[in-house]
């Protein structure tokens, strides 16, 4: 969200579905945003087997042109 200090991961639901209702936000930056807190945290919590990033982008660009 340009000009916020709210990183999109604190976001709540309710919130990153108004910022992308209104084009505040992209799905394909919030779907980064979780992917690279994801990359940033797995390895010492050990919370996913795979993670699929390029199907999560290509779901969140799909999502985008539908917005």
């Amino acid at each position: 969200m340009s000009g916020s200090l709210l990183p999109l991961t604190d976001l709540t639901a309710a919130d990153a579905r108004r910022a992308l209702d209104t084009r505040q936000i992209s799905a394909v930056e919030l779907a980064r945003a979780y992917l690279e807190r994801i990359d940033r945290f797995d390895g010492q919590l050990g919370v996913y087997l795979h993670v699929m990033h390029d199907a999560a982008l290509a779901l969140a660009a799909a999502a985008d042109r539908k917005l």
